[in-house]
């Protein structure tokens, strides 16, 4: 059960540097500097990690 649980986070870790890196570049698409596609893609990377981890700590509560 303990592997299940850390593939778990592996995964949603995963999904939120692929969401970052597709705000980046989204961001740097539009014409933004670097100074501010960098913390986009790190306030991205957070925002994703942390509702993926609430998410993943309601499903596996129980």
């Amino acid at each position: 059960m303990q592997i299940n649980k850390l593939l778990a986070v592996i995964v949603v870790v995963l999904i939120a540097v692929i969401v970052a890196l597709i705000a980046e570049r989204v961001v740097s698409r539009c014409g933004a500097p670097k100074l501010v596609a960098l913390p986009t893609s790190g306030a991205a990377f957070l925002g994703t990690a942390g509702l993926g981890m609430v998410i993943l700590s309601y499903l596996t509560s129980s």
